[in-house]
């Protein structure tokens, strides 16, 4: 039973649109500079120079994104060790926070935490056997010895209720 199924273009929509938005904003702010430069005003400098900084890592982010997305797709069938809710921020009266949804395995010797909506994280039972087709994140720098052992990705493309027996654990 399929829990979980997007395309490639919904796992990285957010990554696209931030730095289609960064691109947009250095753009824009850095014409707006050019023209304050014609009045003789001071600021148009900072302006400029920010707006430049914007677009460099709108560019970056838009390749890492890119990079990612172009590596192939990785697939692991495990039970579900454990799920949990990760309380990544709050406002300063506590009354709100932004919670990640983490379900972790292990397939022997590797570890996987998968964030997933919060939608998927209430369908899924731990000790149940799923199948996980993920990207793996390259991310902007290669990856540090020892990272081979652990995963910790939001990129998942579907996730899948299989029969317990196709679990090897």
């Amino acid at each position: 039973m399929v829990i979980f199924s997007t395309s490639p273009l919904g796992v990285f929509q957010q990554s696209f649109l931030i730095a289609g938005g960064m691109l947009i904003v250095g753009t824009i702010g850095l014409v707006v500079a050019l023209f304050r430069r014609m009045r003789r005003s001071s600021s148009w400098l900072g302006l400029a120079i920010s707006c430049v900084v914007l677009g460099v890592f709108g560019v970056v982010l838009l390749g890492v994104t890119i990079r990612d997305m172009s590596t192939s797709t990785q697939t692991i069938t495990a039970r579900l060790d454990q799920k949990s809710v990760v309380q990544q921020s709050c406002s300063e009266d506590g009354d709100s926070c932004n919670n990640a949804f983490v379900l972790s395995m292990t397939v022997a010797p590797k570890a996987y935490d998968f964030t997933v909506a919060k939608a998927t994280y209430s369908i899924v039972t731990e000790g149940q056997c799923y199948q996980v087709t993920y990207y793996p994140g390259v991310g902007l720098f290669p990856a540090n010895a020892g990272s081979d052992l652990y995963v910790a990705t939001s990129n998942v493309i579907k996730i899948t209720q299989m029969d317990q027996g196709a679990c090897s654990q």
